[in-house]
């Protein structure tokens, strides 16, 4: 996320988090049991939620912030990265330590080629092995200006009546007789005490909930192995099964309002921490698979009805949701037009979330739909295009690295380069006009800075650079004739060095520069082929042209793709621009405005090759 503070360093989240718990257990707590204030409604168990979005965290995550929460006594849910606190105004006081949360990837765009009608369209596809990704979080209690907690207000009947809804909508079978609560999985059918036996409703109502979380994993429903793989009593089987009922009816109190008691199924305490200890990943399938069950409940709970009044409210979240989640980034980091777009998929895809997560009927959440700027894009196949292509920047935006996303926000006529090659990123100081590079750190900045030093350099300061930015006076143009050797010097690619050059130009001398390089080529394409020789330039889309690169200018390479027909090429388009060999063929597919040159033998060549062997 471009608001979001990337973890790079290599750790075991899961562990970590794992151990904390574990601990929290030995100790005779969990992060889910937190003393209820019957006198103070406000104290309700709150799920760890994002600040600056409002989207809750989930799974692993949620329990770890739940836990870290408890740890460090933070009262208060919200979390956010450094760059949402910024976004908001708020600022995260020197010193505090961040706190970690894992995010994974599982699949990619990719594009492919119909073979019958030559289109190229995107897809989806699924990675061979799904990445995990940290984001660094502080809590509000670490950032300073961060609003007062307006707790959610619930009285005590509204929390009972949600919580007699969520068991009559579900249509289980609950049967009220003698001492003990339990779920039978064969007659599928939930036994409790009557409700007199218990000491108040919350007590009532938190069983019948964990219960109901035993319900869901019958094989009609979630089949969840707890249920159907036949675990006695008292064996490891059972007591995970336990743990998932026990977070299951946690995440369903705190949607619901109702108090959690803290004292209950203390007895499964140990095993749980035997499993937990055994496999550090046990903690992450048992929230997930709670999440599951806590979602497939209160799913069947719902019960609203799309008005136009709602309609307004739910659409007007969705817009507060994207303007705190990308607001600052699309007012100061992207082209013109180009942030109003991506924040109208912003607000699509905030939309769709809301419509998901609070309206059951398929039918309201398709009129919700309608009021996204992207209505009836299932139906418009170029609208449907420009939405995927927004919502994939999007993602991109979404999971820039720190020092990219802050360049982001301060690069003159908002553009700027990512050097990828040293994990920095290059762009124009708004104020100065000096060229900047951005590193990760300051100590990857001094590594840098090290790396560039000839044997005839002059150190003048070798103290360790406070910050991560180095910059390249731009004082009469010589920007640019510094920084290239430097560049050079850190291996970074020829196409690189071009576009970190092409950013101290100004738009009408880009634009002159490369007509003037084209009209160079194109004249060269004459003097080498004949004056009937025509030069076409690249089609970035989806061309793929073949043939020797037999000439070039400071911002083309020309490759011949017939007897009088050549193809002018961008050297930006490049990670690593080819160079003149008329005696090497290529083949130059473009993939997104990228290009690579991957040398290949002609037909002709090989058949005259396989001519000479016989």
């Amino acid at each position: 996320m471009a608001e979001q503070s990337r973890e790079k360093a290599k750790r075991d989240f899961r562990q970590e988090a794992t151990d904390l718990i574990v601990d929290m257990l030995e100790k005779g707590t969990a992060p889910w049991q937190r003393p209820w204030d019957k006198n103070t409604a406000a104290q309700q168990l709150q799920m760890p939620h994002n600040g600056a979005t409002g989207r809750a965290y989930t799974g692993g995550n949620a329990l770890y912030l739940m836990a870290k929460g408890m740890q460090q006594g933070y009262e208060d849910p919200r979390w956010m990265t450094y760059e949402q606190a910024n976004s908001k105004g708020w600022q995260v006081r020197k010193g505090e330590k961040a706190t970690h949360v894992e995010f994974w990837q599982f699949d990619k765009t990719e594009k492919v080629k119909d073979p019958t009608t030559g289109q190229v369209r995107e897809q989806r596809v699924k990675l061979d092995r799904p990445i995990q990704r940290l984001y660094a979080v502080f809590n509000a209690k670490q950032i300073d200006g961060v609003p007062a907690l307006a707790p959610q207000q619930r009285e005590e009947w509204q929390a009972i009546e949600a919580a007699e809804r969520a068991l009559k909508n579900s249509g289980a079978k609950i049967t009220h007789k003698g001492t003990e609560a339990f779920y039978q999985p064969g007659s599928d059918k939930i036994t409790m005490p009557p409700k007199k036996a218990f000491p108040d409703q919350a007590a009532y109502y938190g069983t019948a909930l964990h219960e109901l979380a035993h319900w869901t994993g019958h094989e009609s429903r979630l089949n969840r192995d707890g249920i159907t793989g036949g675990h006695a009593f008292g064996s490891e089987g059972y007591a995970r099964e336990e743990l998932r009922a026990e977070m299951a009816s946690v995440f369903m109190q705190a949607e619901l309002g109702v108090p959690h008691d803290i004292n209950r199924h203390a007895s499964y305490v140990d095993s749980w921490i035997t499993g937990l200890k055994k496999d550090k990943n046990e903690l992450f399938r048992a929230a997930k698979d709670a999440g599951q069950a806590a979602d497939y409940v209160l799913d069947l709970s719902k019960h609203k009805e799309l008005d136009d009044t709602l309609a307004d409210k739910l659409a007007e979240q969705a817009q507060e949701n994207t303007n705190a989640r990308y607001g600052r980034l699309m007012s100061t980091a992207l082209a013109d037009g180009q942030g109003d777009r991506l924040m109208k998929a912003a607000a699509h895809r905030e939309l769709e979330a809301i419509a998901e997560s609070q309206l059951s009927n398929p039918e309201d959440r398709a009129k919700l739909m309608q009021r996204s700027a992207f209505a009836g894009a299932k139906d418009d196949k170029e609208k449907a295009q420009e939405l995927d292509s927004a919502m994939r920047e999007l993602d991109y935006i979404e999971n820039l690295p720190d020092h990219v996303a802050i360049a982001r926000t301060n690069a003159k006529d908002k553009r700027i380069v990512e050097l990828r090659d040293i994990e920095g990123v290059a762009y124009v100081d708004k104020q100065s006009g000096d060229l900047t590079i951005a590193a990760k750190s300051p100590e990857a900045l001094k590594n840098l800075m090290d790396r560039t030093r000839t044997p005839d350099t002059v150190v003048v300061n070798d103290t360790m650079p406070k910050t991560n930015t180095w910059a390249f006076d731009n004082t009469d143009g010589y920007a640019a004739e510094l920084v290239k050797p430097a560049l050079e010097r850190l291996g970074v690619s020829d196409g690189q060095i071009q576009k970190v050059t092409n950013l101290l130009l100004a738009p009408e001398q880009r634009k002159e520069q490369l007509s003037e390089s084209f009209k160079d080529i194109a004249q060269q394409a004459k003097e080498q082929l004949g004056p009937n020789a025509k030069t076409f330039p690249a089609q970035l889309a989806e061309g793929i042209y073949k043939g020797p690169i037999i000439a070039e200018t400071e911002h083309h390479v020309l490759q011949q793709v017939s007897a009088n027909s050549t193809v002018a090429h961008m050297k930006t388009a490049f990670a690593q621009a080819p160079t003149v060999d008329k005696d090497q063929h290529v083949k130059i597919p473009y993939n997104d405005g990228k290009a690579k040159a991957v040398p290949f033998t002609p037909e002709r060549a090989k058949e005259k090759t396989r001519s000479l062997s016989r």
